[in-house]
């Protein structure tokens, strides 16, 4: 089996939610920040950020136990704080992106950074978070260690003195932040799914077929189809072997195809409910729309069974097939 996702010295942490459910049943300050970055992207701001990206942290040592320790600012002390991961993580099923720096020097810079003395002085600025919220993003004319500052703004500022400008504002939110780090060339991205990982979204899987088995006759066919492939997918050998990232993006790219089929006739202005439904599942864990889902590429075997479907004609219409051209 391939080694798990690690998260070593230097890495930056983007947290999601603690929550998959709506907005509303996560805590107060949660809900101000991922509302705000849901207006954000109405108006087409941070794009390849997601709106549940709700804090940044910097990994910054091992403790004696080689459990990794963070870095971040939180409204909960004043100035920056060094937690053990575990402890910040609590009880909550808390996904995050894993941006790891490509070369080594690079980590020993962000990690001497994150770790200046004049962070630590320094106040949680509630009122710099809420106007995150509704910056512009402007690029920075003035970067100083000893304001006070914010979870993302913390980041982009260790960034930023070490030579590394993501062109983000003061006052960056954690989606643009997000956004920002995707497109940068000197990290690497990997995911911590949360609790139960992959099997999280197979348990959704199977209960959107139970759900879909109870419909009509197309539905029932359509459930059936993602019945056999999902098994045939957990029970091979390749997939037994993957990681926890891996083994995600394997049954989303095998599933989701035939989860885009509709069991009714006419025209469809949304994609299927069990689409969307597992869809944002695997976004709440990290995945990207445009990076895993709808660039998903469908497997010679999957589109043998969308042939078989009497609703396959209606995948084959322009950019409704994932993946196809």
């Amino acid at each position: 089996m391939k080694e798990k996702a690690v998260v070593k010295p230097g890495d930056i942490l983007l947290f999601k939610a603690p929550t998959t459910t709506d907005i509303i049943s996560s805590n107060a300050s949660l809900s101000l920040i991922m509302s705000g970055q849901v207006l954000s992207a109405l108006a087409r701001r941070s794009k390849g950020g997601h709106y549940d990206t709700t804090h940044a942290a910097i990994c910054t040592s091992y403790d004696e136990n080689s459990t990794p320790v963070i870095t971040h600012f939180t409204g909960a002390v004043n100035g920056s704080e060094s937690v053990k991961l575990n402890d910040y993580m609590g009880d909550s099923d808390r996904s995050y992106l894993i941006f790891s720096p490509k070369d080594q020097p690079l980590r020993e810079k962000i990690v001497e950074e994150a770790l200046d003395k004049r962070y630590h002085s320094q106040k949680y600025s509630y009122i710099g978070t809420a106007l995150s919220l509704f910056s512009l993003n402007k690029k920075m004319t003035r970067d100083k260690r000893e304001e006070a500052t914010f979870c993302s703004a913390f980041v982009a500022k260790v960034l930023r003195f070490i030579g590394i400008n993501l062109g983000l504002s003061k006052d960056c939110t954690p989606k643009s932040l997000e956004a920002a780090l995707r497109k940068s060339d000197k990290f690497d991205k990997k995911h911590h799914l949360g609790k139960g990982g992959t099997q999280k979204i197979v348990d959704e899987l199977n209960n959107e077929i139970d759900r879909l088995s109870i419909g009509n006759d197309n539905a029932k066919s359509k459930a059936k189809s993602v019945k056999e492939i999902l098994d045939k997918v957990l029970s091979s050998t390749k997939y037994k072997e993957l990681d926890e990232e891996s083994k995600a993006i394997e049954v989303l790219k095998h599933t989701l195809p035939l989860l885009a089929l509709h069991t009714t006739k006419g025209i469809h202005l949304m994609k299927p409910n069990s689409y969307r439904k597992i869809k944002k599942l695997a976004i709440r864990k990290g995945f990207a729309s445009g990076e895993v889902i709808e660039q998903t590429q469908v497997d010679t075997e999957t589109k043998q069974v969308l042939k078989k479907s009497r609703a396959a004609p209606k995948l084959r219409q322009k950019n409704l097939l994932i993946g196809s051209k």
